[in-house]
């Protein structure tokens, strides 16, 4: 009987010891329950917020994992991938924004140099305009000159008809003159006239 007490009671101390050893494990499972769920909530929270920073078009952000409170083990590849993706996607940004500035300066040098060369287009154009209308001045004048000289070649022609043969413009030479011998029968009243008259050369006129 005493036997049978005992094991009566060694059976009841083990059920005992059964139950409070379930009953820490089912304490220590609802633990890691809750610890789980509060791990998991940390990590959509932090990934929830690092979505909504990058749809807002923060590229700078990053998911930290301080020493004090670290993020969760199991989860800490998601928050790498994570940090991956917004630097990687921040490079990219710079680099476009680095071409972006290239194109806007290329495309106003080529702004200027359009306008440059518009200005000396219009330039250009003027003075080739002037050119052409010097040309044309100069041309007028030309054929008005080339006018005026037929007209006074017909005109001088029209004189040349009306003033007839050319005359020469030297003087013609006068007539040689000879001494008037006087007549041979005259009286000697006259000789001493007649010597006079002889010596006084007569000119034709």
């Amino acid at each position: 009987m005493a036997g049978a007490m005992q094991v009566f009671r060694d059976r009841a101390l083990t059920a005992r010891r059964l139950e409070a050893e379930a009953e820490a494990a089912r304490d220590a499972r609802d633990r890691d329950a809750r610890a789980e769920v509060e791990r998991q909530a940390r990590v959509v929270r932090e990934i929830g917020t690092g979505l909504d920073r990058l749809a807002a078009g923060d590229m700078t952000h990053q998911i930290a994992s301080p020493a004090h409170d670290p993020f969760p083990q199991g989860y800490d590849s998601l928050r790498l991938a994570f940090n991956g993706v917004v630097g990687g996607l921040s490079d990219t940004i710079r680099r476009i924004t680095d071409v972006a500035n290239q194109v806007r300066g290329g495309a106003d040098e080529i702004n200027m140099a359009a306008g440059e060369l518009s200005s000396r287009a219009e330039t250009q154009a003027a003075t080739l305009e002037q050119s052409a209308a010097a040309l044309n001045q100069m041309n007028e004048s030309l054929r008005q000159t080339a006018e005026r000289a037929r007209e006074a070649e017909r005109a001088s022609g029209q004189n040349r008809d009306i003033a007839g043969p050319a005359r020469p413009s030297w003087p013609m030479p006068s007539p040689p003159c000879r001494a008037s011998s006087g007549r041979r029968n005259r009286s000697p009243a006259s000789s001493v006239s007649s010597t006079t008259s002889r010596s006084r050369p007569t000119c034709w006129p």
